[in-house]
Formats: structure tokens, C-alpha cells, sequence
């Protein structure tokens, strides 16, 4: 998976995450873990070759799907934070984007995925899953 983290405005920077299918079955949904603390501004997917054009907002079906809002729980991978359940094929590449209401310092985050009845994980930047924010000054 890639990360790209765009900060046009350090207090609402946008995540980047570039998600492949490698392998049959395909995937059914994909929680992203986030910190309590985090606010959800906008969510969807974009198109993978622009980070200010082809961002298609509550695309990939994304729970929770009004924004502002708090992560949400998913009892299938017990990740907290926020979940994509649009399908999508084998070998296939989706890309997904989530705005933020603060700088938190890039951790590893995990991130899972769901094919039938296997469940994955896998780790990746994104925020602070302790909820700790950046000094506003550094961009990183």
C-alpha cells in the first residue's frame, strides 16, 4: 500500500492510500484504524494520478458517511475507525482518501482487509493512532 499525506492547511491535512488486490478472493471491505480523538472531515476515493482533481467525496461507500464525524467500530475486523465496503476485483488497485481535523505526527496505522471469510492486516502510515498532533510548524 502507499501513503501520500497532502497538507495544503496543517490543521486539515488529507491521507492518501493506494490499495491493491493481489490475490483471489476480492476484497469486501477495508477499516482503516484511527484514534478516538480524530474527526472525519471527507472520505471517498479519487482517481490515483491527482491529489487536487478526481476526488470522488463518500466514494467507495464509506462508513461513517456524513461528515464531521467520529471513526466507527467494525465488529468483522474489530478495527476502530473508518470503513470502505465498496467490493472490489482481483489484481485490481483502488485508492482511497480521508481529511482530517488535525496534524497528527504519521504512524503506523493498521489497516485490514476482508475476502470471504479471511480477514488481513497490514500496517501503513497514517495519523497517530494515540492521537498525537504534529508541532503545528513542521510540515512533514
Amino acid at each position: 500500500m502507499d501513503v501520500k499525506v497532502d497538507y495544503p492547511n496543517l490543521e486539515t491535512p488529507t491521507w492518501f492510500h493506494k490499495m491493491e488486490s493481489r490475490s483471489i478472493p476480492s476484497i469486501t471491505r477495508i477499516p482503516f484504524e484511527l484514534c478516538e480523538e480524530i474527526i472525519l472531515l471527507d472520505t471517498g476515493i479519487w482517481n490515483g494520478s491527482s491529489y487536487t482533481a478526481g476526488l470522488i467525496p463518500k466514494g467507495g461507500l464509506p462508513k461513517p458517511s456524513s461528515f464531521p464525524s467520529a471513526p466507527k467500530g467494525d465488529p468483522t475486523t474489530g478495527l476502530r475507525g473508518l470503513k470502505f465496503d465498496l467490493h472490489f476485483g482481483d489484481r485490481t488497485t483502488r485508492y482511497y482518501y480521508f481529511t482530517v481535523n488535525g496534524n497528527y505526527v504519521p504512524e503506523d496505522m493498521v489497516v485490514k482487509t476482508k475476502s470471504e471469510n479471511r480477514v488481513q492486516a497490514y500496517s501503513v502510515t497514517g495519523p497517530s493512532r494515540r492521537c498525537l498532533l504534529a508541532d503545528p510548524s513542521v510540515k512533514p
